[in-house]
């Protein structure tokens, strides 16, 4: 092998392993301080700059109206998924959101954070209210059509399973939340 990559020599085989090693530790690195870079870029200048932009962007930031969905017949082009919202953190991905402008988004849930401690899950709505009170969020639900779906956190508890007690009140929140009226406020499940 001419690369020297298949070589038997058990000291070429250490040297591949530790270029190799070195490697990944650079990339590693040079990964996390991007996403560090990048996440503080997003979450300290961005966010005076992502008020601005949602004044420009959205007229009706107060509007509590979601934006209709797509019609049926309509084929989609470009759909955006998202998940792990969380409500404490700035909002300014809703203003790149809509610039993109996709036919659809698609929440694959945690849309919110606030587990359920009780039977009136307070910490629960909270979170919805503190998500919806975000400009970005209500002029983002105005213009884009959006569908979601249930995680753990969002039926009011982070790794629950099927006894969890706040499942049902959680679920409706959801529902009241997103504003469906459909067969889904009659399942059983």
């Amino acid at each position: 092998d001419v690369t020297g990559w298949h070589n038997s020599s058990s000291s070429n085989t250490s040297d591949i392993s530790t270029r190799w090693i070195k490697a990944l530790t650079v990339l590693s690195v040079a990964l996390t301080v991007n996403v560090i870079i990048l996440t503080v870029y997003i979450f300290i200048w961005t966010e005076p700059k992502g008020a601005e932009t949602v004044s420009n962007i959205f007229n009706q930031a107060s509007s509590s109206a979601w934006a209709p969905l797509p019609d049926s017949q309509q084929v989609l082009t470009s759909i955006a998924f998202g998940s792990c919202n969380s409500q404490y953190m700035p909002q300014a991905h809703w203003d790149t959101l809509a610039k993109f402008n996709p036919d659809l988004v698609v929440l694959t849930g945690d849309n919110v954070y606030g587990d359920c401690q009780n039977e009136t899950c307070a910490t629960l709505k909270q979170a919805y209210d503190d998500w919806a009170a975000h400009p970005s969020f209500a002029g983002a639900k105005s213009i884009l059509p959006i569908v979601a779906t249930l995680d753990d956190h969002d039926y009011g508890q982070g790794d629950c399973h099927a006894d969890n007690p706040y499942k049902g009140l959680a679920k409706k929140m959801f529902l009241d939340f997103f504003d469906i009226q459909d067969e889904r406020r009659t399942r059983k499940d």
